[in-house]
């Protein structure tokens, strides 16, 4: 099972147009997810395109706690996130064309919740 990305952007395209805050992002992370389908495809049948979304994009734009360390940008928070579906989308897409068998997903980290008993 390969993990396309797992908060792991180049430097370089951060820089140059701000990495997942552009639309630039979608068409250049579906370029390297189809170079990983092309060439491990073969050998690779389980796919997630991104590991945990939820927590990259909030704890970048909302927590500041991850690159590129934005607090409460509630706007770009959706318009990266909106990106990182659109990627998703896409490359899921590229990856069927390629291998039409492989199964694909995301990740998505979460915390079980549990309803508080009532007393009697």
């Amino acid at each position: 099972m390969i993990t396309v990305f797992h908060w792991d952007l180049p430097q370089a395209l951060q820089d140059e147009y701000n990495g997942w805050e552009s639309r630039k992002i979608v068409d250049d992370f579906v370029n390297y997810a189809s170079m990983l389908f092309s060439r491990f495809g073969d050998r690779v049948k389980h796919w997630i395109i991104l590991n945990e979304q939820n927590v990259f994009t909030s704890h970048g734009w909302l927590m500041g706690m991850h690159p590129p360390g934005k607090v409460q940008d509630m706007k770009m928070f959706y318009q990266v996130n909106h990106h990182a579906f659109m990627a998703h989308a896409k490359s899921v897409l590229a990856l069927k064309a390629l291998w039409p068998d492989a199964l694909v997903g995301s990740s998505f980290a979460f915390g079980p919740a549990y309803a508080k008993k009532r007393k009697a």
